[in-house]
Protein backbone atom coordinates (compact mmCIF):
# COMPACT_ATOMS: atom_id res chain seq x y z
CA UNK A 1 0.00 0.00 0.00
CA UNK A 2 2.36 2.21 0.92
CA UNK A 3 4.86 1.36 -2.21
CA UNK A 4 1.75 2.40 -4.26
CA UNK A 5 1.12 5.76 -2.43
CA UNK A 6 4.75 6.33 -2.69
CA UNK A 7 4.94 5.93 -6.86
CA UNK A 8 1.17 8.19 -6.69
CA UNK A 9 3.07 11.17 -5.01
CA UNK A 10 6.67 10.63 -6.85
CA UNK A 11 4.72 10.80 -9.93
CA UNK A 12 2.47 13.85 -8.63
CA UNK A 13 5.94 16.37 -7.33
CA UNK A 14 6.92 15.23 -10.93
CA UNK A 15 4.28 16.97 -12.43
CA UNK A 16 4.26 19.82 -9.86
CA UNK A 17 7.96 20.56 -10.53
CA UNK A 18 7.47 20.96 -14.44
CA UNK A 19 4.52 22.81 -13.85
CA UNK A 20 6.65 25.09 -11.99
CA UNK A 21 9.04 25.18 -14.39
CA UNK A 22 7.28 25.83 -17.47
CA UNK A 23 5.65 28.75 -14.83
CA UNK A 24 8.94 30.77 -13.85
CA UNK A 25 9.01 30.91 -18.29
CA UNK A 26 6.29 33.39 -17.70
CA UNK A 27 7.99 35.71 -15.90
CA UNK A 28 8.86 37.98 -18.48
CA UNK A 29 5.87 38.34 -19.60
CA UNK A 30 4.93 40.17 -16.11
CA UNK A 31 4.18 44.20 -16.35
CA UNK A 32 6.26 46.01 -13.83
CA UNK A 33 3.22 47.55 -12.26
CA UNK A 34 2.39 46.23 -8.63
CA UNK A 35 -0.84 44.47 -9.43
CA UNK A 36 0.33 42.30 -11.84
CA UNK A 37 4.08 41.75 -10.21
CA UNK A 38 2.01 40.69 -6.73
CA UNK A 39 -0.54 38.91 -8.80
CA UNK A 40 2.08 36.41 -10.02
CA UNK A 41 4.15 35.86 -7.39
CA UNK A 42 1.23 34.87 -5.39
CA UNK A 43 0.90 31.87 -8.23
CA UNK A 44 4.96 31.08 -7.82
CA UNK A 45 4.35 30.77 -4.04
CA UNK A 46 1.47 28.57 -4.11
CA UNK A 47 3.43 26.44 -6.97
CA UNK A 48 6.01 26.14 -4.51
CA UNK A 49 3.57 25.55 -1.51
CA UNK A 50 2.15 22.53 -3.25
CA UNK A 51 5.71 21.15 -3.90
CA UNK A 52 6.72 21.43 -0.12
CA UNK A 53 3.58 19.57 1.00
CA UNK A 54 4.12 16.80 -1.85
CA UNK A 55 8.03 16.78 -0.42
CA UNK A 56 6.21 16.06 3.85
CA UNK A 57 3.60 13.76 2.42
CA UNK A 58 6.78 11.59 0.79
CA UNK A 59 8.55 12.18 3.57
CA UNK A 60 5.75 10.63 6.07
CA UNK A 61 5.29 7.72 3.61
CA UNK A 62 9.36 7.02 3.43
CA UNK A 63 9.04 7.03 7.76
CA UNK A 64 11.26 10.68 7.24
CA UNK A 65 14.04 8.46 5.51
CA UNK A 66 14.90 10.42 2.50
CA UNK A 67 18.11 9.89 0.96
CA UNK A 68 19.92 12.62 1.00
CA UNK A 69 17.61 15.37 3.12
CA UNK A 70 20.33 18.12 3.84
CA UNK A 71 20.74 18.37 -0.02
CA UNK A 72 17.25 18.68 0.08
CA UNK A 73 17.59 21.51 2.95
CA UNK A 74 19.91 23.26 1.04
CA UNK A 75 17.88 23.34 -1.83
CA UNK A 76 14.75 24.55 -0.22
CA UNK A 77 17.12 27.49 1.44
CA UNK A 78 18.27 27.98 -2.01
CA UNK A 79 14.71 29.01 -2.85
CA UNK A 80 14.00 30.85 0.67
CA UNK A 81 16.96 33.26 -0.25
CA UNK A 82 15.92 34.18 -4.11
CA UNK A 83 12.52 35.03 -3.15
CA UNK A 84 13.85 37.10 -1.16
CA UNK A 85 16.10 38.52 -3.95
CA UNK A 86 13.16 38.08 -6.00
CA UNK A 87 11.24 40.62 -3.88
CA UNK A 88 14.12 43.36 -4.02
CA UNK A 89 14.08 42.98 -7.44
CA UNK A 90 10.19 44.05 -7.99
CA UNK A 91 10.87 47.17 -5.54
CA UNK A 92 13.80 48.58 -7.95
CA UNK A 93 11.41 47.83 -11.05
CA UNK A 94 8.90 50.01 -9.25
CA UNK A 95 10.98 52.49 -8.53
CA UNK A 96 12.76 52.77 -11.85
CA UNK A 97 9.26 51.60 -14.26
CA UNK A 98 10.43 49.11 -16.40
CA UNK A 99 11.95 44.94 -15.90
CA UNK A 100 15.06 44.44 -15.26
CA UNK A 101 15.24 41.75 -17.79
CA UNK A 102 18.64 40.41 -16.49
CA UNK A 103 17.81 39.98 -13.39
CA UNK A 104 14.82 38.14 -13.69
CA UNK A 105 16.80 35.45 -16.17
CA UNK A 106 19.30 34.87 -12.85
CA UNK A 107 16.20 34.31 -10.73
CA UNK A 108 14.74 31.97 -13.14
CA UNK A 109 17.89 30.25 -13.51
CA UNK A 110 18.33 29.76 -10.07
CA UNK A 111 15.07 28.70 -9.08
CA UNK A 112 14.85 26.16 -11.82
CA UNK A 113 18.00 25.00 -10.94
CA UNK A 114 16.65 24.37 -7.40
CA UNK A 115 13.58 22.54 -8.50
CA UNK A 116 15.80 20.08 -10.46
CA UNK A 117 18.38 19.48 -7.87
CA UNK A 118 14.94 18.96 -5.85
CA UNK A 119 13.45 16.29 -8.34
CA UNK A 120 17.15 14.56 -8.59
CA UNK A 121 17.11 14.16 -4.72
CA UNK A 122 13.83 12.88 -4.18
CA UNK A 123 13.05 11.30 -7.05
CA UNK A 124 16.13 9.93 -8.50
CA UNK A 125 18.11 9.58 -5.41
CA UNK A 126 21.14 11.40 -6.44
CA UNK A 127 23.15 14.10 -4.51
CA UNK A 128 26.33 16.29 -4.69
CA UNK A 129 26.02 16.87 -1.17
CA UNK A 130 28.11 15.02 1.90
CA UNK A 131 25.87 13.79 4.39
CA UNK A 132 28.76 14.07 6.43
CA UNK A 133 28.98 17.45 7.71
CA UNK A 134 32.01 17.46 10.43
CA UNK A 135 34.71 15.35 8.12
CA UNK A 136 37.65 17.16 8.85
CA UNK A 137 37.27 16.60 12.74
CA UNK A 138 36.58 12.98 11.80
CA UNK A 139 39.62 12.64 9.46
CA UNK A 140 41.93 13.82 12.36
CA UNK A 141 39.87 11.48 15.03
CA UNK A 142 39.99 8.58 13.02
CA UNK A 143 43.44 9.66 11.38
CA UNK A 144 44.99 9.70 14.82
CA UNK A 145 42.93 6.53 16.15
CA UNK A 146 44.31 4.22 13.44
CA UNK A 147 47.98 5.25 13.72
CA UNK A 148 47.65 4.74 17.58
CA UNK A 149 46.55 1.50 16.67
CA UNK A 150 49.88 0.75 15.08
CA UNK A 151 51.71 -1.63 17.87
CA UNK A 152 54.23 -3.93 15.87
CA UNK A 153 55.07 -6.04 19.05
CA UNK A 154 51.69 -7.25 19.72
CA UNK A 155 50.26 -7.77 16.27
CA UNK A 156 52.55 -7.38 13.80
CA UNK A 157 48.77 -8.03 10.82
CA UNK A 158 46.67 -5.31 12.58
CA UNK A 159 49.48 -2.77 12.09
CA UNK A 160 50.44 -3.44 8.66
CA UNK A 161 46.45 -2.80 8.22
CA UNK A 162 46.19 0.11 10.65
CA UNK A 163 49.20 2.14 8.38
CA UNK A 164 47.22 1.47 4.86
CA UNK A 165 44.06 3.06 6.55
CA UNK A 166 46.11 5.74 8.57
CA UNK A 167 47.77 7.17 5.65
CA UNK A 168 44.52 7.47 3.08
CA UNK A 169 43.30 9.74 6.54
CA UNK A 170 46.30 11.47 6.59
CA UNK A 171 46.56 12.22 2.57
CA UNK A 172 42.78 13.44 2.91
CA UNK A 173 43.72 15.82 5.97
CA UNK A 174 46.92 17.35 3.78
CA UNK A 175 44.78 17.81 1.28
CA UNK A 176 42.72 20.15 2.78
CA UNK A 177 45.51 21.87 4.88
CA UNK A 178 47.03 22.18 1.30
CA UNK A 179 43.69 24.01 0.31
CA UNK A 180 43.81 26.68 3.17
CA UNK A 181 47.28 26.85 1.96
CA UNK A 182 46.88 28.03 -1.13
CA UNK A 183 44.44 31.21 0.24
CA UNK A 184 46.48 32.11 3.74
CA UNK A 185 47.67 35.38 4.31
CA UNK A 186 51.21 36.36 5.17
CA UNK A 187 53.37 33.36 6.02
CA UNK A 188 50.67 31.04 6.69
CA UNK A 189 51.02 29.49 3.29
CA UNK A 190 54.92 28.72 4.39
CA UNK A 191 54.18 27.40 7.46
CA UNK A 192 51.25 24.83 6.36
CA UNK A 193 53.77 23.25 3.39
CA UNK A 194 56.50 23.09 5.89
CA UNK A 195 54.07 21.25 8.73
CA UNK A 196 52.67 18.78 6.05
CA UNK A 197 56.29 18.15 4.49
CA UNK A 198 57.20 17.18 8.25
CA UNK A 199 53.75 14.86 8.41
CA UNK A 200 54.73 13.22 5.23
CA UNK A 201 58.45 12.51 5.99
CA UNK A 202 56.96 10.86 9.27
CA UNK A 203 54.54 9.11 7.33
CA UNK A 204 57.58 8.02 4.31
CA UNK A 205 59.75 6.92 7.49
CA UNK A 206 57.34 4.90 9.02
CA UNK A 207 56.21 3.44 5.71
CA UNK A 208 59.82 2.41 4.39
CA UNK A 209 60.16 0.75 8.11
CA UNK A 210 57.56 -1.35 8.37
CA UNK A 211 57.79 -1.80 4.20
CA UNK A 212 61.10 -3.90 5.63
CA UNK A 213 61.79 -7.56 5.71
CA UNK A 214 62.65 -7.40 9.35
CA UNK A 215 60.84 -4.31 10.50
CA UNK A 216 62.14 -3.08 14.41
CA UNK A 217 59.46 -3.09 16.14
CA UNK A 218 60.63 0.28 19.00
CA UNK A 219 61.42 1.60 15.78
CA UNK A 220 58.03 1.46 14.05
CA UNK A 221 56.13 2.34 17.31
CA UNK A 222 58.30 5.17 17.51
CA UNK A 223 57.69 6.37 13.90
CA UNK A 224 54.27 5.91 14.58
CA UNK A 225 53.97 8.19 17.68
CA UNK A 226 56.09 10.68 15.38
CA UNK A 227 53.48 10.48 12.95
CA UNK A 228 50.71 11.55 15.37
CA UNK A 229 52.51 14.38 17.26
CA UNK A 230 53.34 15.75 13.39
CA UNK A 231 49.88 16.01 12.68
CA UNK A 232 48.49 17.33 15.56
CA UNK A 233 50.89 20.16 14.71
CA UNK A 234 49.84 20.64 11.39
CA UNK A 235 46.03 20.87 12.65
CA UNK A 236 46.95 23.26 15.25
CA UNK A 237 48.84 25.47 12.38
CA UNK A 238 45.97 25.20 10.00
CA UNK A 239 43.36 26.48 12.70
CA UNK A 240 45.63 29.74 13.54
CA UNK A 241 45.35 30.37 9.76
CA UNK A 242 42.01 30.17 9.16
CA UNK A 243 41.26 32.18 12.24
CA UNK A 244 44.17 34.66 10.98
CA UNK A 245 42.35 34.14 7.51
CA UNK A 246 38.74 35.45 8.90
CA UNK A 247 40.32 38.26 10.83
CA UNK A 248 41.47 39.18 7.15
CA UNK A 249 37.95 38.41 5.25
CA UNK A 250 36.02 39.85 7.88
CA UNK A 251 37.54 43.18 8.62
CA UNK A 252 36.72 44.15 4.86
CA UNK A 253 34.82 41.66 3.24
CA UNK A 254 32.37 44.61 2.07
CA UNK A 255 35.93 46.36 0.34
CA UNK A 256 36.60 44.51 -2.56
CA UNK A 257 32.86 44.65 -4.23
CA UNK A 258 32.43 48.04 -3.28
CA UNK A 259 35.88 49.43 -5.03
CA UNK A 260 34.64 47.72 -8.46
CA UNK A 261 31.53 49.32 -7.73
CA UNK A 262 32.81 52.68 -7.32
CA UNK A 263 35.61 52.10 -9.88
CA UNK A 264 32.41 51.18 -12.94
CA UNK A 265 30.85 54.61 -11.78
CA UNK A 266 33.03 56.32 -12.63
CA UNK A 267 32.75 56.78 -17.04
CA UNK A 268 36.36 58.34 -16.84
CA UNK A 269 37.58 54.44 -15.69
CA UNK A 270 36.50 53.49 -19.48
CA UNK A 271 39.82 52.80 -20.73
CA UNK A 272 41.33 51.48 -17.83
CA UNK A 273 40.79 47.90 -18.53
CA UNK A 274 43.96 46.53 -16.87
CA UNK A 275 42.83 48.95 -13.41
CA UNK A 276 39.13 46.86 -13.66
CA UNK A 277 41.25 43.71 -14.05
CA UNK A 278 43.35 43.65 -10.98
CA UNK A 279 40.31 44.86 -9.15
CA UNK A 280 38.60 41.87 -10.16
CA UNK A 281 41.12 39.41 -9.56
CA UNK A 282 41.34 40.87 -5.88
CA UNK A 283 37.96 40.21 -5.23
CA UNK A 284 37.73 36.84 -6.72
CA UNK A 285 40.87 35.97 -4.60
CA UNK A 286 38.42 37.01 -1.80
CA UNK A 287 35.41 35.12 -2.86
CA UNK A 288 38.31 32.14 -2.78
CA UNK A 289 39.33 32.61 0.50
CA UNK A 290 35.73 33.42 1.52
CA UNK A 291 34.61 29.71 0.08
CA UNK A 292 37.89 27.87 1.81
CA UNK A 293 36.55 29.41 5.65
CA UNK A 294 32.94 28.29 4.97
CA UNK A 295 34.00 25.09 3.83
CA UNK A 296 36.47 24.63 6.66
CA UNK A 297 33.65 25.46 8.80
CA UNK A 298 31.36 22.95 7.81
CA UNK A 299 33.89 20.19 8.34
CA UNK A 300 34.51 21.19 11.49
CA UNK A 301 30.79 21.65 13.12
CA UNK A 302 28.39 19.22 13.38
CA UNK A 303 25.75 21.47 13.77
CA UNK A 304 23.20 20.33 10.34
CA UNK A 305 21.17 23.69 10.49
CA UNK A 306 24.24 25.72 10.11
CA UNK A 307 26.54 23.65 8.24
CA UNK A 308 23.35 23.99 5.43
CA UNK A 309 22.76 27.57 5.88
CA UNK A 310 26.54 28.03 5.46
CA UNK A 311 26.11 25.90 2.11
CA UNK A 312 23.47 28.24 0.73
CA UNK A 313 25.35 31.47 1.27
CA UNK A 314 28.48 29.61 -0.16
CA UNK A 315 26.13 28.94 -3.31
CA UNK A 316 24.62 32.25 -3.71
CA UNK A 317 28.05 34.19 -3.81
CA UNK A 318 29.40 31.25 -6.01
CA UNK A 319 25.98 32.30 -8.51
CA UNK A 320 26.81 35.79 -8.18
CA UNK A 321 30.46 35.67 -8.65
CA UNK A 322 29.98 34.84 -12.53
CA UNK A 323 27.10 37.67 -12.83
CA UNK A 324 28.26 40.64 -10.63
CA UNK A 325 31.53 41.89 -12.91
CA UNK A 326 29.39 41.54 -16.44
CA UNK A 327 27.01 43.71 -14.32
CA UNK A 328 29.61 45.79 -13.23
CA UNK A 329 31.01 46.24 -16.65
CA UNK A 330 27.86 47.09 -18.18
CA UNK A 331 27.86 50.06 -15.94
CA UNK A 332 30.61 51.22 -16.91
CA UNK A 333 30.48 51.11 -20.59
CA UNK A 334 26.65 52.31 -20.01
CA UNK A 335 25.44 54.14 -17.03
CA UNK A 336 22.09 53.73 -17.77
CA UNK A 337 19.06 52.95 -14.99
CA UNK A 338 18.75 49.14 -16.23
CA UNK A 339 22.19 48.67 -16.02
CA UNK A 340 22.77 50.58 -12.70
CA UNK A 341 19.84 49.16 -10.46
CA UNK A 342 21.30 45.68 -11.74
CA UNK A 343 24.71 46.15 -10.83
CA UNK A 344 23.16 47.85 -7.23
CA UNK A 345 20.37 44.76 -7.00
CA UNK A 346 23.21 42.36 -7.13
CA UNK A 347 25.83 43.67 -5.17
CA UNK A 348 23.09 44.53 -2.09
CA UNK A 349 22.45 40.84 -2.63
CA UNK A 350 25.89 39.91 -2.82
CA UNK A 351 26.71 41.85 0.52
CA UNK A 352 23.51 40.38 2.68
CA UNK A 353 24.56 36.90 1.91
CA UNK A 354 28.38 37.43 2.97
CA UNK A 355 26.91 38.81 6.54
CA UNK A 356 24.46 36.08 7.18
CA UNK A 357 27.92 34.14 6.40
CA UNK A 358 29.94 35.81 8.47
CA UNK A 359 27.59 35.25 11.22
CA UNK A 360 27.25 31.64 10.72
CA UNK A 361 31.00 31.35 10.65
CA UNK A 362 31.49 33.53 14.00
CA UNK A 363 28.67 31.00 15.92
CA UNK A 364 31.63 27.86 14.95
CA UNK A 365 34.80 29.87 15.76
CA UNK A 366 36.53 28.96 19.37
CA UNK A 367 36.10 32.34 21.36
CA UNK A 368 39.14 31.79 22.88
CA UNK A 369 41.38 31.17 20.32
CA UNK A 370 39.49 33.81 18.18
CA UNK A 371 40.67 36.50 20.85
CA UNK A 372 43.87 34.99 21.09
CA UNK A 373 44.42 35.57 17.00
CA UNK A 374 43.38 39.24 17.40
CA UNK A 375 45.53 39.96 19.92
CA UNK A 376 49.02 38.41 18.61
CA UNK A 377 47.64 40.41 15.14
CA UNK A 378 46.91 43.64 16.91
CA UNK A 379 50.63 43.31 19.00
CA UNK A 380 52.42 42.86 16.01
CA UNK A 381 51.07 45.86 14.63
CA UNK A 382 51.71 48.00 17.79
CA UNK A 383 55.49 46.89 17.42
CA UNK A 384 55.51 47.98 13.76
CA UNK A 385 53.61 51.30 14.56
CA UNK A 386 55.51 51.90 17.82
CA UNK A 387 58.93 50.73 15.47
CA UNK A 388 58.14 53.12 12.80
CA UNK A 389 57.18 56.24 14.85
CA UNK A 390 61.38 55.65 16.42
CA UNK A 391 62.28 54.92 13.05
CA UNK A 392 60.84 57.70 11.29
CA UNK A 393 60.75 60.46 13.76
CA UNK A 394 56.85 60.32 14.74
CA UNK A 395 56.04 59.72 11.50
CA UNK A 396 52.92 57.10 11.27
CA UNK A 397 51.60 54.86 8.62
CA UNK A 398 47.80 55.25 8.96
CA UNK A 399 46.87 51.90 7.14
CA UNK A 400 48.43 50.28 10.41
CA UNK A 401 46.43 52.59 12.72
CA UNK A 402 43.25 51.34 10.38
CA UNK A 403 44.31 47.42 10.95
CA UNK A 404 44.54 47.87 14.41
CA UNK A 405 41.23 49.06 14.38
CA UNK A 406 39.19 46.87 11.61
CA UNK A 407 40.76 43.88 13.78
CA UNK A 408 39.40 45.48 16.66
CA UNK A 409 35.71 46.32 15.07
CA UNK A 410 35.92 42.60 13.72
CA UNK A 411 36.15 40.97 17.50
CA UNK A 412 33.56 43.26 18.73
CA UNK A 413 31.66 42.29 16.11
CA UNK A 414 32.14 38.55 16.66
CA UNK A 415 31.82 38.96 20.61
CA UNK A 416 28.21 39.82 20.15
CA UNK A 417 27.38 36.82 18.02
CA UNK A 418 29.35 34.71 20.92
CA UNK A 419 27.03 37.12 23.30
CA UNK A 420 23.93 35.06 21.90
CA UNK A 421 25.39 31.89 20.65
CA UNK A 422 27.98 30.86 23.73
CA UNK A 423 26.84 32.25 26.61
CA UNK A 424 29.33 34.94 26.81
CA UNK A 425 28.12 38.07 28.60
CA UNK A 426 29.78 41.36 27.58
CA UNK A 427 30.48 43.33 30.90
CA UNK A 428 29.94 47.12 30.19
Amino acid sequence: MNRERLSTNLSALKQQIKANKEFLESLNMVEFARKDVLSWFKELCGYLTDIILKILEIRSILENEVCNKYTLLLYLQQISTTLSLYINTFVAESEIEEPLHEARAFIKKKLTSCLEGIEDVIIKGTSTYPENAGNFIEWMDTALEKISDIDYLEDKDKSIEAFSDAKLLFEEVLSHAMSIAQVAVGEDYKIIRGSSQSVLEALESLSDEISKNNPNPAMVNLFAETCSNKLCALERKVNVAVLKLCLNIFSRYTDDLEYIHKFCCDTGNKNKPKELDNLVMEFDLHVDRMMQVGLFAISCSSNVATCTRIRSCLASLEALESELVPAFNAVLLDNCKQHSNLAVILKNHWLSEAAILKRLIFEIIDPSAFCQVVYEENKNLVHTLSSDIKAERNKVDKRVVHSIVRNSVVLEDFLKEALTYKEITLIS
